[in-house]
């Protein structure tokens, strides 16, 4: 019912009411101001009832509508998911991409890096020094950071994407001294959760050395370890002492999880992004990169 105007009707019975001379004409001014009275609830019923039918016949094309387009879209999803990227071999350019591999067919994003027609998964960098490293067991398994700047793709990632057969790992580095390096190992896996996502790294070639087999301190076969799981062979968790998820063994040669260090500040002991065979003086990097083919 319109209020408003119910308002002002009944200020026009009470100014009536006071000047009305009679008792007569008061009720002939009161029984007409309820003929009006209904004639508005007759109304406003009415108008109630056409915008409810109104409604109803709206969400009816409407949902139609959305059928309609749910049976092409599903149509087209079907279409479109039988080309999607499965690897990074199915792009063409470098960069941040959805693959559906058979582990992950939600979709997976990873940054894919295509280089001479060779196609790699990123599954580390460190650039920015934006991201902390020293994180839990949780946290590594999943992943962290961000795929355009300083990140870790996750244990349980890099597992499935090494099942089946040993990968190819690539790890580019650079020194504040602007000296790049690198080491391949053309063995590459880590084994399931259960085996504490166990490191392979075998059949080295680089300049940059193989830091992940020195002689009593090696890496390679190591189970990985963070500060809330210390699977090192070290007396003391080496996770917690060098800040960082890693595969320590007694306790480090390579540590590429490390803290970030700045060229101007002052890196304690073996602490930072460290890989021994580079340099004696265990020079930390201002760049590194791993990925895998």
């Amino acid at each position: 019912m319109n209020y408003d105007l119910l308002v002002e009707l009944k200020k026009i019975e009470d100014i009536y009411s006071q000047q009305s001379e009679s008792e007569g004409r008061h009720h002939a001014l009161k029984n007409a101001s309820m003929q009006v009275r209904l004639l508005l609830q007759n109304i406003t019923a009415s108008i109630d009832n056409f915008s409810s039918l109104a409604t109803t016949y709206v969400s009816k094309l409407y949902f139609e509508k959305s059928l309609s387009q749910k049976s092409c879209n599903t149509h087209e999803t079907g279409n479109d998911m039988e080309n999607a990227p499965k690897s990074c071999q199915d792009v063409k350019e470098s960069g941040i991409h959805t693959i559906y591999p058979d582990f992950k067919t939600s979709g997976l994003e990873v940054y894919c890096e295509i280089d001479q027609g060779k196609a790699w998964v990123v599954i580390q960098r460190r650039r920015y020094g934006t991201v902390d490293f020293d994180r839990s067991w949780e946290e590594y398994k999943n992943g962290f950071g961000n795929l355009t700047g300083d990140f870790w793709l996750g244990n349980e990632y890099i597992y499935h994407m090494t099942k089946y057969q040993s990968r190819q790992l690539r790890i580019d580095m650079e020194t504040f001294e602007g000296k790049k390096v690198y080491a391949m190992y053309n063995e590459f896996g880590v084994s399931s959760e259960e085996g504490k996502y166990r490191l392979k790294a075998d059949m080295y070639s680089g300049d940059a050395g193989d830091a992940l087999n020195v002689a009593g301190k090696i890496h390679n076969g190591q189970m990985f370890s963070t500060y809330d799981a210390d699977n090192d062979i070290y007396s003391s968790c080496c996770s917690c002492s060098y800040k960082s998820g890693w595969w320590f063994g007694d306790c480090l040669r390579a540590n590429l999880n490390g803290k970030y260090y700045y060229k101007h500040e002052t890196v304690p002991g073996t602490q930072g992004i460290v890989w021994y065979t580079l340099s004696t003086s265990w020079s930390v990097m201002k760049f590194v990169e791993m990925k895998i083919h």
